[in-house]
């Protein structure tokens, strides 16, 4: 089942939105303290069903003070979902608006970048280009061919994920090529967009091409000042790039240095940052089907914690999974599909201990359209 989960600080609401048996969006929700809802953003927006083949992404943007999930109709068209915390669910055709080139593939990613104030959606298309769409508060959506801007490599499909760093004040893009290295795209206020070849530049393992699940993340560290990207490789390692303002990319063996147990090729890998425990963290799924999480802290080393044996939740039934931080709790989540596509969420507070919810039997009775 595809889904994603995401903070929205302006509605103090954490969500997880996943396509249904139906091809319709659906969303949970919840407030600190209150319980948890579910509505049909389909039905309620009368919006296209997505592809049965469609991704999904999620995100709240602070220049607008909305929240959007954005995803891939049965005609290659990128719709996108949003609502703000005074007015209903919206639905717009961004395909249609820009006339921009079909989606190809199941690589699609959303983010807000908050030195630029804008929002964006980047996606594969059937040139097997990088697309990015953008908009600014009171603007109009724009199209740009990034892989044409910068003559960068050729994306693989699959495996791309977009990300703001404010420490740095740019945003980038980073992907997977059909090579299997790792190439980021990148560009700062005022700025031309550029390429670097991280693979290259840090003489790091191939990337996994045929996981089927994410087999990338990236994200800004607000405690070390650094963005990273993290991607398994095809020994089902998982690898850190990392770097900080001014400073030379590195290289990390996770799975090496945690001693952690080795991927699997079906949940994917989720990475961010935990601002309230002052730790960046990345999730994913071993090969007997439980969720682990590598984790440090600054100037501390990497930990590896089995979140299954932790709470007793039940396995991974299908990737991919999601996992971020909720700003208005101070809490850490990981949500995926277990048994009778259910949704669980794993989660933990600071200095707490992890706790599991079945979401789908919480919301069951709490059906909203």
């Amino acid at each position: 089942m595809m889904l994603c989960g995401f903070d929205w600080p302006a509605g103090k609401s954490k969500q997880v939105a996943y396509i249904d048996e139906r091809d319709h969006i659906r969303e949970m929700f919840v407030k600190e303290g209150e319980l948890w809802q579910e509505h049909d953003l389909t039905a309620r927006t009368n919006a296209p069903r997505a592809s049965d083949k469609s991704p999904l992404a999620g995100y709240s943007w602070t220049a607008g003070g909305t929240k959007q999930i954005v995803y891939m109709d049965r005609n290659r068209h990128i719709q996108e979902l949003y609502t703000g915390t005074h007015v209903g669910w919206e639905c717009t055709d961004l395909t249609a608006l820009t006339n921009a080139p079909l989606v190809d593939g199941t690589a699609l990613s959303g983010f807000e970048w908050t030195a630029g104030n804008t929002k964006q959606v980047v996606y594969v298309d059937h040139n097997y280009h990088i697309q990015e769409m953008h908009v600014g508060p009171g603007g109009y959506w724009q199209i740009a061919d990034l892989t044409e801007l910068t003559s960068a490599p050729l994306a693989e499909g699959t495996h791309i994920v977009g990300y703001d760093w404010p420490g740095g004040r740019t945003k980038q893009v980073a992907y997977i090529d059909n090579r299997g290295h790792i190439i980021e795209l990148y560009v700062g206020i005022g700025g031309q967009w550029s390429f670097v070849d991280i693979t290259n530049l840090t003489g790091a393992p191939l990337a996994d091409r045929g996981n089927l699940g994410p087999s990338l993340t990236a994200f800004y560290w607000e405690a070390g000042n650094s963005k990273q990207i993290i991607y398994q490789d095809r020994d089902g390692h998982i690898i850190e790039m990392y770097v900080t303002v001014g400073g030379q990319w590195r290289l990390a063996d996770l799975t090496m240095i945690a001693q952690a147990p080795l991927a699997n090729s079906i949940g994917g890998i989720a990475g961010y940052d935990w601002p309230a425990g002052r730790s960046k963290q990345v999730v994913y799924v071993d090969s007997n089907y439980y969720i682990q999480e590598l984790y440090v802290r600054e100037n501390d080393y990497w930990h590896c914690a089995d979140l299954m044996a932790a709470t007793c939740a039940p396995r991974v039934q299908k990737g991919p999974i999601a996992a971020f931080a909720w700003s208005i709790a101070n809490s850490k989540q990981v949500v995926y599909t277990g048994p009778r596509d259910s949704i669980q969420e794993l989660y933990v507070e600071v200095g707490g201990q992890w706790q599991v919810a079945d979401l789908t039997l919480l919301t069951s009775s709490l059906m909203l359209v």
